[in-house]
C-alpha cells in the first residue's frame, strides 16, 4: 500500500500535465505571421483608384484584421477603400492569404497646389499577426495641374460715349480653370473724368475683381461710359491683367488699350493733308472746344518760309467767331452787325495792316469781298476783290479773284468752278470766314483758270466703312482725310 499510493499521485500529476498542455494548444495558433507595409511611393493626383498591399510572410492560419492609422497634410485630398473613419482602416486578412489590400484614389480638382502627403501606420491587429520591420509608410500625391494662362482676345476696344449699353470685355483661359475670384483687372487712367463704370464694380484702387466660374474657359466684364454734352475728344484708357492665385499665369496679350469715344467729337474732322505731285505739302489738324467748336487749327506747310503754326480761335459770348490769331498782336478780328461780318481786320504787331468789307446777295450769302491794304502814308487803299456766285442748293458755285494792277484797276486774275457736286457731306469745305462754310456736299471737279489756262482737277473718291472720305486723288494731288 505504501508502494501503490506514492505511484498513484504521480500518474496524476502527469494528467493534469498533460491536459493543461491541450488547452494551450487550442487557444493559440501553430505559428505567428508577420505583417509589413509597403515602401514609401508618389502617386500622380490625376491617377485611377491604385490598390496598396500589407504583405503577410506566411499565408493567415485564419481570418483576422489589421488597423492602419491615417494622417495626411490634405484631408479631402484622398479616397479609400475601406473608407478612413475617425483616422483609421479597418482591412480584413483571410485565411491562407498572403497579403491585405486597400484601394487609393487621389481627388483631382484642377487647382494648382503643393503636393500632400498620406502617412499609413500599423496600429493594431488580431492575434497571430506581428508588425515587422516595415509599419509606417507615406504616399505622395503629385499635383499635376499647370497653371491656367489668362489673356485678353484683342489687343483694343472702343465705347462710344453714349452707348448705354456699355462694351463686354473678354478673358479668355487657356489650361485648367483657376479657382473664383482670382483674377483682377487695373484700369489705367483718370476714371472719374472720363471714365465710366463697370460690373464687377472698380473698387477705389481703380481695380476690377472678375469671378471665374469653375469648368469655363472666359469669363467677362462690363464697361460703360459717362455720358455728357459736352465735347472732351476721344480719351485712351489701359487694361491690365494683373494675377491674384498661384493657379493662373498672364499671357503675353495682358493689356489692351480702352478707347473712350465722345459722342459730340466722332466723325469730326481730324485733318486734311494735301500732297502734290512736285511734292509740296500742306496739312491742317482741327482740335475743337468743349462746346464743340474749332478751338485750335495747326498747320504744316513746306512750301512757305514759316513751315508750321498754330491758329487759335476765339468767340464772343453769344458764340460767334470773334478773331483767328497766331501770335498775341497779330490775327484777324471779325465785327458783326445783324447776325453778319460786316468787316474783318488784319493786324501785325498790334497794328491794323489790312482789313475786308463784305457784301451779301438777297439769300444772305456773301457776295464779295473787297481787301484793302495799308500803304506807306498809313492810309488803306483797295488791293483785291473776291467774287462769289452758288448753286441754288446753296453750295459755291465759282469764286473769281481780282487784283489791282499798276494802273490800279481791279482785273480779273483766276478763278475757281465747281459744277458739280456729289451727295456726299464734304468734311473740309471751303470757308470765307473762319467756321461759315460756304460748301456742304463734296465737288465732283473743279475748274482753274489763270492766265487764260484751264485746268480740270477730276477726283477720284475713296470711303471708309463708316461712309467717310478719306483719299481723294487727282491728276496733280492726293488729299488724304482722318476723323475723330
Amino acid at each position: 500500500m505504501k508502494t501503490i499510493r506514492p505511484i498513484f499521485f504521480a500518474l496524476l500529476l502527469s494528467n493534469l500535465l498533460l491536459s493543461c498542455s491541450k488547452d494551450d494548444d487550442t487557444e493559440s495558433p501553430t505559428y505567428l505571421v508577420v505583417a509589413d507595409l509597403f515602401e514609401d511611393t508618389s502617386i500622380m493626383e490625376n491617377s485611377s483608384a491604385t490598390e496598396f498591399r500589407i504583405n503577410l510572410n506566411e499565408p493567415a492560419q485564419e481570418d483576422g484584421y489589421i488597423i492602419l492609422k491615417v494622417t495626411s497634410t490634405k484631408n479631402n485630398g484622398f479616397q479609400t477603400n475601406p473608407p478612413v473613419e475617425n483616422g483609421e482602416i479597418e482591412l480584413e486578412v483571410l485565411k491562407g492569404s498572403t497579403f491585405s489590400a486597400f484601394d487609393f484614389t487621389p481627388v483631382n480638382n484642377n487647382q494648382i497646389e503643393e503636393n500632400s502627403t498620406v502617412t499609413f501606420k500599423l496600429e493594431e491587429s488580431s492575434d497571430g499577426i506581428l508588425f515587422g520591420s516595415k509599419s509606417s509608410t507615406t504616399i505622395e500625391i503629385t499635383d499635376d495641374d499647370s497653371p491656367a494662362t489668362a489673356s485678353f482676345i484683342t489687343s483694343s476696344v472702343s465705347l462710344i460715349e453714349n452707348n448705354i449699353e456699355g462694351v463686354e470685355v473678354r478673358i479668355h483661359f487657356s489650361g485648367y480653370q483657376i479657382p473664383e475670384g482670382s483674377l483682377v483687372v487695373e484700369v489705367e487712367g483718370n476714371t472719374n473724368d472720363h471714365f465710366i463704370s463697370s460690373y464687377p464694380a472698380l473698387d477705389q484702387d481703380q481695380k476690377i475683381s472678375i469671378p471665374v466660374p469653375s469648368g469655363t474657359v472666359f469669363t467677362t466684364f462690363q464697361i460703360y461710359p459717362k455720358d455728357n454734352a459736352l465735347l472732351e475728344n476721344h480719351q485712351n484708357l489701359k487694361l491690365k491683367l494683373v494675377s491674384n492665385s498661384a493657379g493662373v499665369v498672364i499671357g503675353e496679350l495682358s493689356e489692351i488699350n480702352l478707347v473712350l469715344l465722345d459722342d459730340e467729337i466722332k466723325g469730326k474732322i481730324k485733318s486734311v493733308e494735301t500732297i502734290t505731285k512736285d511734292g509740296k505739302r500742306d496739312k491742317k489738324t482741327w482740335e475743337y472746344a468743349v462746346d464743340g467748336k474749332v478751338s485750335k487749327v495747326l498747320w504744316e506747310n513746306n512750301s512757305t518760309s514759316m513751315a508750321q503754326g498754330t491758329d487759335i480761335y476765339y468767340y464772343s459770348g453769344n458764340g460767334l467767331i470773334e478773331s483767328v490769331s497766331a501770335f498775341p498782336g497779330d490775327g484777324e478780328y471779325f465785327i458783326w452787325e445783324n447776325g453778319k461780318v460786316v468787316r474783318s481786320e488784319v493786324n501785325s504787331g498790334f497794328a491794323k495792316t489790312a482789313y475786308s468789307i463784305y457784301d451779301y446777295n438777297f439769300s444772305g450769302k456773301i457776295q464779295t469781298k473787297t481787301i484793302f491794304h495799308i500803304q506807306t502814308d498809313g492810309s488803306f487803299k483797295t488791293s483785291g476783290k473776291h467774287e462769289y456766285e452758288y448753286h441754288s442748293d446753296g453750295n459755291l458755285k465759282k469764286e473769281s479773284i481780282f487784283k489791282l494792277n499798276s494802273n490800279n484797276i481791279l482785273v480779273f486774275e483766276s478763278s475757281l468752278s465747281f459744277d458739280t457736286y456729289l451727295d456726299k457731306g464734304n468734311p473740309a469745305p471751303i470757308e470765307i470766314i473762319p467756321t461759315l462754310k460756304v460748301q456742304q456736299l463734296l465737288p465732283l471737279y473743279y475748274t482753274y483758270i489763270k492766265e487764260g489756262v484751264n485746268i480740270n482737277h477730276y477726283y477720284i473718291n475713296k470711303f471708309n466703312a463708316e461712309g467717310q472720305l478719306f483719299e481723294r486723288g487727282s491728276q496733280t494731288e492726293t488729299v488724304f482725310y482722318t476723323y475723330y
